[in-house]
């Protein structure tokens, strides 16, 4: 499907804008601003990377897809905790204190990605 072979093709472009967007939010001190810009960047790019639809995004599911790409148990391990924590601080009431280390963990560990699934 031609939709999905370029949505593939842009997630990396679309989580670096989600990402830098979150950061701003950060550097503003908008906490939530920058919880929900970096879940939407997660989400979105393992969405279109691994052509999944949004319904269909449970840790399990992510978690197989991501296996089955050849994703290493680390990187995979490490996107399921990034999401946890995320939506923790988003929809609860987790303030943990390591947003830049959550920033710097998700640029990396998408770039990783981004090297092993072409």
């Amino acid at each position: 499907d031609e939709l999905a072979n370029e949505r593939m093709k842009k997630a990396n472009r679309f989580a670096v804008s989600k990402l830098h967007l979150a950061k701003t939010k950060l550097d503003t001190g908008d906490l939530s601003g920058f919880y929900a810009e970096t879940l939407r960047a997660l989400d979105g790019y393992i969405s279109d990377k691994l052509r999944m639809p949004v319904s269909s995004m449970s840790k399990e599911n992510i978690s197989e897809t991501m296996k089955q790409k050849n994703i290493g148990e680390k990187s995979v391990q490490s996107f399921l905790y990034l999401l946890e924590t995320c939506e923790m601080a988003r929809y609860g009431t987790l303030q943990s204190g390591k947003e830049k280390e959550i920033y710097n963990t998700s640029v990396e560990l998408i770039d990783h990605i981004e090297s092993g699934i072409k």
